[in-house]
C-alpha cells in the first residue's frame, strides 16, 4: 500500500507513513516520495501503545471503517490544521478492517459513502480518497 499511496500522502502534506511491521515494501516506492514522507514500521502488537502515545501528544486518532457510528466522509469536518493539531488516520487490513480493540481508541470513525452492492474499496484507494477530502477541506478554509 505504501508504494501506491506515497504520492497522495505527500500531496496531502502527510508527515509520516505508519505501516505494519514488514509492510513497507520499498521495492516499488518512488525515491522522491520516500524522501518526503518518512516511513515508520510498527508491529501490530505495539499499535495500541503507539496510538495512545500519539493521543497524549495531542494527535486526533481517526479510523476509516464502516461501523454503526461512522460519520460519512462528506459530512465529517476536519478542523483547520494548526501547529498543534495533527491526525493519525488508521486504515484497516483489506478483508478484516480495523480490529475492534483499535476502534475503541479512535476519536472518530469515518466512512466513504458508497451506492453499490459491494460496499468495499481497496485500502490504498480508501486512504487516497480520505486524504483528498482532508486536503480539499484544508484548501477551502
Amino acid at each position: 500500500m505504501v508504494d501506491k499511496a506515497a504520492y497522495v500522502m505527500e500531496a496531502a502534506e502527510a508527515r509520516t507513513a505508519l505501516v505494519e511491521d514488514g509492510g513497507a515494501d520499498r521495492g516499488g516506492l518512488s525515491v522522491t516520495a520516500e524522501k518526503w514522507v518518512p516511513i515508520i514500521e510498527v508491529p501490530v502488537s505495539n499499535l495500541k501503545v503507539f496510538l495512545h502515545k500519539k493521543k497524549r501528544e495531542g494527535f486526533s486518532i481517526l479510523g476509516l471503517e464502516q461501523t454503526a457510528n461512522s460519520i460519512p466522509l462528506d459530512q465529517y469536518d476536519f478542523p483547520k490544521k494548526t501547529l498543534h493539531l495533527y491526525y493519525v488516520l488508521v486504515l484497516g487490513r483489506e478483508k478484516e478492517g480495523i480490529p475492534v480493540e483499535i476502534i475503541h481508541i479512535l476519536d472518530a470513525c469515518i466512512e466513504i459513502p458508497q451506492l453499490g452492492v459491494v460496499r468495499s474499496l481497496n485500502v490504498h484507494v480508501s486512504g487516497a480518497i480520505a486524504l483528498w477530502e482532508y486536503t480539499r477541506q484544508q484548501r477551502s478554509v
